[in-house]
């Protein structure tokens, strides 16, 4: 079964359903690295996301470039920035597409990583949100069903999470703390975490470390 605007609107509802305590600890995990607001700013860019209704029978890309618009007034963080970069290059890869196949979500991913490494000049290995999906685009390659790519998909982000927690961060404002940085995940990577465990509904916590 393929994934559709709907779909994606519906994992949006998902998460701003459940976004107090994944604002408070994205918030308690960037305390230690950075200004203590990615919580916040991503709870007030996924609000303005979840008021934009997806057309019944809508093109994924067409509701994926309307996200990133409305996100655009929500925030002008680094990070923020970067969000909607990848949902724009994400909008242009599926404009015409009405529903996307779980075996195409490794390359989609593959084409917000490209993006946000385009426009931070930042490499993987740099233990940033990057490196997340780099995990997220070969774990998911070759899912064969939702509930298959759901699962493949959580598992890929929490081996991120592990393969990381023990390095320094290489960039941003977290490189000022690198040595307080070891031992802690990265904001942004334990987003990603938590976004996709709220988009699914899982019950489980991801095997990350808030501070």
């Amino acid at each position: 079964m393929q994934i559709t605007a709907q779909d994606i609107s519906d994992a949006i509802a998902r998460i701003q359903a459940g976004i107090e305590p994944l604002e408070r600890r994205l918030n308690e995990a960037d305390s230690h690295l950075g200004d203590g607001d990615t919580g916040t700013m991503l709870a007030r860019m996924i609000g303005v996301m979840a008021d934009q209704q997806a057309e019944p029978s809508g093109a994924v890309g067409t509701y994926l470039l309307q996200l990133a618009k409305v996100a655009a007034r929500s925030t002008g963080s680094s990070f923020g920035t970067l969000i909607i970069a990848a949902l724009m290059a994400s909008g242009r890869a599926t404009k015409d597409c009405d529903g996307i196949a779980p075996g195409d979500v490794s390359a989609l991913v593959g084409v917000a990583r490209t993006e946000m490494m385009a426009r931070s000049g930042t490499g993987e290995g740099a233990k940033t949100v990057i490196d997340s999906l780099a995990s997220l685009e070969a774990g998911t390659a070759g899912a064969v069903s939702r509930a298959d790519l759901t699962q493949r998909a959580l598992v890929a982000t929490d081996a991120a999470l592990e393969a990381f927690r023990a390095l320094p961060c290489r960039v941003g404002r977290a490189r000022i703390h690198e040595a307080r940085s070891i031992g802690n995940d990265d904001p942004g990577m334990l987003a990603v975490a938590l976004l996709l465990r709220a988009a699914v509904g899982a019950r489980s916590e991801p095997c990350g470390k808030a501070g």
